[in-house]
C-alpha cells in the first residue's frame, strides 16, 4: 500500500505499475476574446473556457502528439525509446521553448522555465532546438536533425521536468491562434489497452490502418503507381547516398514535389476522419525522418507502413473519441486498489445505459 495508480481519460480503468500507456499533451481551451470582468472595482480580463462546445476538444485540446509511455508508479512515467516519440518530443519541447513563459509558485525559489533548463543541462538539444527553426518564414515545417535518435536522453529529461511542471500546474502558453493570453498545459493518460481498442474503433470503417494506408496513396497521387512514400522515401535514399550520411540534408527534398505530396497524404488522412482535431502536431517531421533515416535493406512498403503506421494509430485514436463524444481531460490519480474503480465504472454505465436506452423511442 501508499502507491497510487492512475485512471484512463477514455475508460476509468485503472494505469497500475508496469502497464504500457500514453500521454497526450494537451492546453486549456480559451475563447476567441476575453472577458472583462469587474471584481473588486477593478477590470481584469480572462479568457473564456471554450471555444466551441462539441467534440472531444471542446474544453481541452491537442498540443501535441501521443506520447507511449510505462507507468513506474507513484505518478510517475518513463518515456519509451521510439522513433515517434523523439520527433513528438523534439516537437513539443520546441514548441514550449518558444511560447511557454517562466512560470514561479509565489517565490523565486520554484520556477518553470524550460527554456532555461534545456539550455542549462541540455546544451546539444538546446543547439539543435534552435537550429530547428526553418530558415524561409513561409516553411512551417521544422528542421529535425538526423541524430535525433543521439538525443534520447536528454529529451526524456525534458519529459521528466515538464511533467513534473505539469504536476505542480506551472505551465502555461497562449492557446491557439492567440498571444495576449495563456491557459494551463496539461497531460491526458489513456491505458495501453484502451487506446488499442480506440484505434481499431477509429479505424473500423476503413477496415484497418494497413488497409486504409495502401488505399490513401493511390488516392493522393493515381499518376505514381509505386505510391507517394515509396517516391519519397527513393528520393530521399538517393540523398543519403549524395551526401554519406542518412538525412544529412533533407530539405531540398522536403521541399520538393515528394515533400508537397507527402503534406498532401497527411491532410488526406486528417480529413477522411469524422473527428479531426485542428493543425498538425509534427506529424509531416515524423515521416519524413523514419524515410530519410530507414537502414539499406530495409523492406520499403514495411518502411512507407511504418512512417505513417503511428499517425494513423493517433488519428483513428482521436476519430473514435470523436465519435464516442469522449472529453479531452487531464490525468487523474486514485488508490492502490487493483481495478475496483473501473469495474464498478463499467457497471454502473452499463445500468444506467440500459434504462436510459429503454426510455428513448425505436424510431432511432
Amino acid at each position: 500500500m501508499g502507491n497510487f495508480n492512475m485512471l484512463c481519460g477514455a475508460s476509468q480503468q485503472v494505469i497500475q505499475q508496469g502497464d504500457r500507456c500514453y500521454i497526450l499533451p494537451i492546453i486549456q481551451q480559451s475563447s476567441y476574446s476575453p472577458r472583462s470582468l469587474k471584481l473588486n472595482g477593478k477590470t481584469i480580463k480572462v479568457p473564456g473556457v471554450s471555444q466551441h462546445h462539441c467534440y472531444p476538444d471542446c474544453q481541452w485540446t491537442w498540443l501535441g502528439n501521443f506520447l507511449e509511455v510505462t507507468y513506474t508508479d507513484r505518478c510517475d512515467f518513463a518515456l519509451l525509446d521510439t522513433v515517434p516519440n523523439q520527433v513528438r518530443m523534439f516537437f513539443l519541447a520546441y514548441t514550449l521553448m518558444e511560447k511557454a513563459p517562466v512560470a514561479h509558485d509565489g517565490s523565486v525559489q520554484s520556477a518553470f522555465d524550460i527554456k532555461g533548463f534545456i539550455s542549462t543541462n541540455h546544451p546539444e538539444l538546446y543547439l539543435a532546438l534552435n537550429a530547428a527553426t526553418p530558415t524561409n518564414a513561409s516553411d512551417w515545417r521544422l528542421v529535425v536533425p538526423a541524430n535525433l535518435a543521439e538525443h534520447f536522453a536528454s529529451l526524456a529529461a525534458v519529459f521528466g521536468y515538464l511533467y513534473q511542471g505539469v504536476l505542480e500546474s506551472m505551465v502555461y502558453m497562449p492557446p491557439r491562434n492567440q498571444v495576449n493570453t495563456v491557459t494551463a498545459v496539461q497531460f491526458a493518460l489513456y491505458h495501453g489497452v484502451v487506446f488499442d481498442k480506440l484505434v481499431a474503433r477509429g479505424a473500423a470503417e476503413k477496415d484497418t490502418a494497413e488497409a486504409f494506408f495502401k488505399n490513401a496513396l493511390p488516392q493522393t497521387d493515381p499518376e505514381r503507381p509505386g505510391g507517394l512514400l515509396a517516391a519519397l522515401s527513393q528520393a530521399l535514399r538517393q540523398d543519403w547516398e549524395q551526401n554519406g550520411a542518412p538525412g544529412s540534408d533533407i530539405r531540398q527534398v522536403l521541399q520538393s514535389q515528394f515533400g508537397f505530396a507527402l503534406d498532401r497524404l497527411v491532410r488526406a488522412i486528417q480529413h477522411s476522419l469524422y473527428y479531426a482535431p485542428h493543425g498538425q502536431h509534427g506529424e509531416f517531421e515524423e515521416v519524413a525522418h523514419i524515410l530519410a533515416t530507414s537502414q539499406p535493406g530495409e523492406a520499403v512498403e514495411d518502411t512507407q507502413f511504418a512512417a505513417v503506421k503511428h499517425i494513423l494509430e493517433a488519428r483513428f485514436a482521436l476519430n473514435a473519441m470523436g465519435r464516442e463524444l469522449l472529453l479531452i481531460t487531464p490525468m487523474r490519480t486514485c488508490g492502490d486498489e487493483g481495478n475496483c474503480y473501473g469495474e464498478r465504472y463499467a457497471e454502473f454505465i452499463a445500468e444506467a445505459s440500459a434504462v436510459v436506452t429503454a426510455s428513448i423511442p425505436v424510431r432511432w
